[in-house]
């Protein structure tokens, strides 16, 4: 009774099956599709549900017609447990969403499953039986035509699975579930457009995108000390087991005051399919340079969408007025005259102007302190390719001007809402109520689209 008592404490608000003398954080979202938490055993068992109670329910309830999906990236148990049922794997992170092609996987193997027999049950788990398994059963909602949009498949999950209300919660493992719903779209539409098309109404691989800019826009309040200088940020990207780092920036933490800045890549890198973005902070003085994640987001190539037309006409004029073979970023007008004491020309300032008001995210290049002087090149873009055995540019071989590279025409836009840990700030203690991040990109290739 006092394990029964200290699992129900574990599931917390996760709906549990208290039926026919069994108590197993486990829940029926179709007849025929379970949710339920990780089946542990040992003193896990004592407050997780017991490998050995699992595998007598199943058996009970659904011999020889269950099959068992282990979510779990960090753990597996002995499959040799559950005497007529089957056991697949389709890992990830515990609180990420999986890789794109891992959702059109595991749905056609849940649907071949379940058509196989229509007594057949398929059982989904990760660690606690939410997060993780609610993406992939939301995705299954889509696929086998319950629902036609993400949000009402997680709205139908989060009722069935919690007595709260919150299945998934985290915006990246949201976005996946989206994503599916588009790539779906994509494929019974035919010759609708989707708006994350290309010209071509195409959603698909970008294999020639390039990452050229990261702009971060708003403000950081209550990690920030009263010296914007004491804190400082950077950025890594992840993606194809490769991390780039960007080199320390600061923002703004006045509540009255607001910051963009434009982190423009000396080296643009190549990127596909998933992409994972991390904000981190880290105190400028001291020792340890300890560091603190912000937020994150997982994010996909394929979904990238086009500049507007305003855009792209506003990057040409300021490139145009921005004759500088220089790449050093220019955040406002003021960055400029501290750099050098020079003032904007009044053609520049209009265009600075004109951006503010498309709320469009435009990089530029500030001119040099003085015609003597050789042009700054700083190194606000390290990149730090784990095992590449890539350096940093060299400063005798500067990179190629940013005036001289193709603009981006295309762009991933994160509201505060949709960044993991930062949508949490409710009350705008740590965000500002503004706060985004946007990753430009410049795209020169054919699609080549996903698979379903």
């Amino acid at each position: 009774m006092s394990s029964n008592i200290i699992k129900g404490l574990v599931s917390k608000q996760r709906r549990r099956f208290k039926q026919d003398g069994f108590d197993l954080d486990l829940t029926y979202i179709l007849p025929n599709v379970i949710a339920m938490g990780y089946p542990g055993d040992k003193i896990e068992g004592l407050y997780r549900n017991n490998i050995d109670d699992v595998n007598k329910f199943l058996e009970s309830k659904h011999p020889g017609h269950y099959k068992i999906y282990n979510l779990c990236e960090e753990r597996t148990y002995n499959t040799s447990k559950f005497k007529s049922g089957t056991v697949a794997h389709y890992p990830f992170v515990d609180h990420n969403p999986p890789q794109l092609q891992i959702i059109p996987d595991f749905c056609n193997d849940v649907d071949e499953w379940l058509r196989q027999n229509p007594h057949n049950v398929a059982v989904v788990h990760c660690k606690a039986g939410k997060g993780r398994t609610g993406v992939m059963i939301c995705c299954y909602l889509l696929h086998c035509g319950k629902f036609s949009t993400a949000r009402e498949a997680l709205k139908y999950y989060a009722q069935e699975r919690t007595h709260d209300r919150k299945g998934v919660t985290i915006p990246s493992q949201q976005r996946y579930v989206q994503y599916y719903e588009d790539l779906r779209k994509q494929r019974t539409q035919g010759g609708h457009q989707h708006r994350n098309s290309d010209s071509n109404g195409c959603l698909g691989n970008f294999d020639g995108l390039m990452l050229t800019h990261v702009q971060v826009k708003g403000t950081l309040l209550e990690t920030m000390t009263s010296n914007d200088l004491l804190t400082e940020l950077y950025i890594t990207i992840t993606n194809n087991a490769k991390v780039y780092s960007t080199s320390p920036f600061t923002l703004l933490n006045q509540r009255s005051r607001h910051c963009s800045n434009k982190l423009v890549l000396d080296n643009p890198i190549h990127v596909t399919g998933d992409m994972k973005i991390e904000l981190y902070s880290r105190p400028k003085i001291t020792l340890t340079k300890k560091k603190s994640k912000m937020c994150q987001a997982w994010v996909n190539t394929q979904f990238s969408e086009e500049l507007c037309d305003l855009h792209l006409e506003l990057e040409e004029e300021c490139r145009r007025i921005s004759t500088s073979v220089t790449t050093t970023t220019l955040n406002t007008a003021t960055s400029c005259e501290k750099n050098g004491g020079l003032s904007l020309s009044a053609s520049t300032t209009n265009c600075i102007n004109k951006l503010h008001a498309s709320g469009s995210p435009v990089a530029m290049s500030c001119p040099p302190p003085s015609d003597s002087m050789r042009p700054r090149i700083p190194d606000i873009w390290k990149r730090t390719s784990r095992g590449s055995g890539s350096s940093p540019t060299s400063s005798t071989h500067p990179p190629s001007p940013l005036n001289l590279l193709p603009p981006p025409n295309r762009i991933i836009t994160l509201t505060k809402p949709d960044l993991d840990k930062a949508h949490k700030d409710k009350a705008n203690k740590i965000f500002s109520q503004d706060f985004q991040i946007s990753l430009l990109f410049y795209c020169n290739v054919n699609l080549s689209s996903t698979q379903l």
